[in-house]
């Protein structure tokens, strides 16, 4: 199973979409939309800046993998 941390962004595109995660695919919600820590194999977010300041620090993933 893979599982995506997803920012807001990432959420409300998906919810746009109505799209369908595969069979083995995990959302989880950051602390911005949760209260609890995370851990996962990768950060989705559509945010490129953002992206790109992570990419290094953790996995980044696109809202492509996801489908």
């Amino acid at each position: 199973m893979t599982r995506f941390v997803v920012d807001a962004g990432a959420v409300l595109r998906l919810a746009e979409e109505g799209a369908a995660l595969p069979e083995g695919h995990e959302l989880l919600a950051p602390t911005l939309l949760r209260s609890t820590q995370l851990q996962a194999d990768a950060f989705v977010t559509p945010a490129r800046q953002l992206a790109r300041r992570l990419d290094g620090v953790v996995r980044v993933a696109s809202l492509d993998e996801l489908r």
